[in-house]
């Protein structure tokens, strides 16, 4: 059946639901390496919802938005609009809820060969953002990135030995294999705590000291810097560098950051110690 579009009424939340489903579907096809007719696809679910196709996109690009609230990947191609209605968000929140692989899917290692990927610069302070309207506020603290890396062991676990295979190759192409077998996991082998997860060198020997940092999420996403790896990276500022992986199950990329980390980000306290 086809619905004569509207203009000027309300989305219902049917209809909100829609046009949620629709912009994951496109995500999906895009990510799996399909190609999308966008605007056919509009046309098509205009036909279903009775909305006009560009009111269409404009309600995908509001899904950018809060995705990009959320610190999740957007959909190629459509950039967010920060002027979000509360009953679209809740419609993001209850498509999240019935699909928490999306946001809570078991991290995996990517296929390509540790050597391969591609350092990047560190990103530029992210711009001031829009506030966020109340309700992609409280489904970004449900979703938060950064809480979830930090809980989750297996991805930084992954991270690191990811990051221990590229020092390894990077030696090993550079002609320097006794250097190469020297590599060390440092966080599997002696434990955690020591400031460091992994003990590298540059191909004329010098030691490097290197702090893994891994989130799925983009390259601005946050992350926790423990005490011991602050001090430690002010104390071998020579050597000690953070290596922060992003992306890391889709398409990983790498930037790395010497000491002082001020420089870059801006470190906030996050917890109190509760003595007796």
């Amino acid at each position: 059946m086809t619905m004569q579009p509207e203009t000027g009424s309300a989305w219902s939340d049917w209809q909100n639901d829609m046009v949620v489903a629709e912009y994951f579907e496109i995500d999906r096809i895009q990510r799996s390496g399909g190609t999308v007719v966008k605007a056919q696809r509009y046309r098509d679910l205009g036909a279903v919802i009775g909305r006009e196709e560009g009111s269409i996109e404009s309600k995908l690009q509001n899904i950018s938005a809060v995705l990009d609230g959320l610190e999740m990947e957007f959909a190629r191609g459509l950039k967010p609009r920060f002027n979000i209605q509360q009953s679209l968000s809740d419609a993001v929140e209850r498509y999240l809820d019935g699909n928490p692989s999306l946001v809570f899917g078991a991290p995996e290692r990517p296929s390509v060969d540790p050597a391969d990927v591609e350092e990047v610069p560190i990103p530029d302070r992210a711009p001031v953002k829009p506030k966020l309207e109340r309700t992609v506020e409280r489904i970004a603290k449900k979703y938060n990135h950064a809480e979830r890396d930090a809980r989750n062991r297996k991805l930084g676990a992954l991270g690191e030995q990811f990051v221990c295979e590229r020092e390894r190759q990077k030696l090993l192409r550079a002609g320097k294999e006794k250097l190469a077998d020297q590599v060390r996991l440092v966080s599997q082998l002696d434990g955690d705590g020591v400031g460091y997860d992994i003990k590298s060198f540059d191909p004329s020997g010098e030691d490097r000291l290197i702090e893994v940092k891994t989130t799925n999420g983009p390259a601005t996403t946050d992350f926790f810097l423990s005490r011991t790896e602050r001090e430690v990276s002010l104390e071998r500022a020579d050597v000690w560098r953070l290596h922060r992986v992003h992306l890391f199950s889709s398409t990983p990329r790498i930037f790395i950051m010497p000491p002082p980390l001020e420089q870059s980000v801006s470190l906030h306290p996050e917890n109190w110690r509760a003595r007796f």
